[in-house]
């Protein structure tokens, strides 16, 4: 059984390997240990000069196809451009780069990459920066970006900060009238540090950056987070019957995703977000309700025409609300990730308890149209069957026919039969999924 994947150390190998071949300036920020072969971090962070951007990124689609692996995220920021690569075959691999354009806080260069390039050291054929200069850099960037420093790096900054070189170093990097207070405060207290010299830093920097091209750069960053942001992320969704192995294979999905940091959830919503109150639990909802085992929805009978319609109302309005929910995550940039969602309730009215027209069944699968994609997983009735005992065979039948019909009306939906054993019925599923991605993404590259 597949429960994460594992590290894609050829294309790291290949990748670095081309960059050494064609004398790329570039250095491994941090997290380098281990590289080229595994990974402590769940990202590659690169420092580049903003002028091998371009040809970098190309170098690295180049080592990915010649390797079959498929683009499945990226994240084209204005400091950075991210990547998720990943590819099935004895195993599930995968890996995550982010290329830094310089280094740069919305449109402030904070620190000079080429003075850190000329200062880089060579680790395991890869080059990466001075322990120094990882930790002033690590310093200045939760310092701009989080505003506290990550525990896993506090002990090596205050270490490198107590070296008897720090002070020419910092001066060298960040020239400043404050730099032996900023070094003594960070070793007494590096988060306190942080949020004292946090302004101190921003404003000397707009001061020592002020300009056109600075201006440039500030037009960029608005561009990117206020308008380029509505691009970004994608939602996908999940549909089948009970009993087809939907929650082994998307849960598979989901952790594989969540590792990667391209998810927010550890566990996939379910119909609706988590935030979201089932209509059991609402004040609405009458007590004779709370008593129904939900987790057999089979065995309740369905409710009258009108207590119908009113469900069918707080459901629609409910997945209205939860469309916004769902954009501001994927304006984050995160994959989206549905276990049920409206395909299942147009369909599968009975599991709801509710007695709803074909017709507007069909409306409001038209309708509602948040998610970008739509997986309907079927299977065998008597693989169906073997796992789920609340249906007879001529009811899933039924069932399965009417997810057949429902599905040709949504042209974002595509079937996938698990059939096979569980390894090769992961493989292929995640297969589907990073075709897709990979699919989209080139698409929207091109557009």
């Amino acid at each position: 059984m597949i429960t994460k994947s594992d590290f894609a150390n050829d294309l790291v190998s290949s990748f670095f390997k081309s960059l050494n071949e064609n004398l790329t300036d570039y250095a491994v920020l941090r997290n380098y240990e281990g590289l080229p072969e595994k990974n402590t971090s769940k990202d590659i962070d690169i420092l580049l000069n903003p002028s091998e951007i371009d040809n970098t990124q190309s170098v690295l689609m180049e080592c990915a196809s010649n390797l079959d692996y498929l683009l499945i995220w990226s994240n084209p920021l204005d400091y950075l451009k991210g990547f998720v690569f990943a590819k099935v075959g004895d195993s599930v691999q995968t890996v995550k780069f982010h290329l830094f354009i310089g280094l740069r806080w919305r449109g402030l260069d904070y620190l000079s990459s080429k003075k850190l390039l000329a200062n880089r050291k060579e680790y395991n054929g890869i080059h990466v920066l001075d322990s120094i200069d990882e930790s002033i850099v690590s310093y200045f960037y939760y310092t701009l970006y989080a505003k506290k420093i990550r525990n896993k790096y506090q002990n090596k900054i205050i270490n490198n900060f107590k070296s008897i070189e720090i002070f020419d170093r910092l001066q060298y990097l960040f020239n400043s009238n404050n730099t032996q207070k900023l070094i003594n405060e960070s070793i007494s207290d590096l988060n306190k540090s942080v949020l004292k010299h946090r302004k101190k830093i921003i404003l000397k920097l707009f001061v020592k950056s002020f300009g056109v091209k600075y201006f440039i750069r500030l037009l960029k960053h608005i561009y990117t987070e206020y308008f380029l942001r509505f691009k970004f992320g994608y939602f996908i969704s999940f549909s089948g019957p009970d009993g087809v192995g939907k929650s082994t294979l998307v849960d598979t999905l989901n952790n594989i995703l969540f590792e990667l940091g391209i998810t927010d959830k550890e566990i996939p919503d379910h119909l609706l977000s988590e935030n979201v109150p089932a209509l059991h639990n609402t004040i609405i909802a009458k007590k004779s309700r709370s008593n129904h085992q939900y987790d057999k929805p089979y065995q309740a009978k369905p409710v009258s025409y009108f207590e119908s319609f009113l469900r069918s109302c707080y459901y629609v309005v409910i997945f209205i609300c939860d469309g916004f929910l769902i954009f501001n995550r994927k304006r984050k940039n995160n994959l989206v990730i549905y276990d049920r969602y409206i395909m299942d309730f147009s369909v599968d009215t009975r599991r709801m308890r509710i007695k709803m027209p074909d017709i507007l069944s069909k409306l409001i699968l038209k309708l509602l149209k948040f998610d970008d994609f739509n997986v309907l997983i079927i299977a065998e009735v008597d693989q169906i069957l073997a796992r789920k005992d609340e249906l007879n065979r001529e009811q899933l039948d039924y069932l399965l026919a009417r997810y057949d019909t429902l599905s040709n009306i949504c042209k974002r939906s595509t079937i996938y039969s698990n059939s096979n054993n569980l390894v090769q019925s992961q493989k292929d599923f995640l297969s589907l999924i990073f075709l897709n991605l990979n699919n989209y993404l080139l698409k929207k590259n091109n557009n």
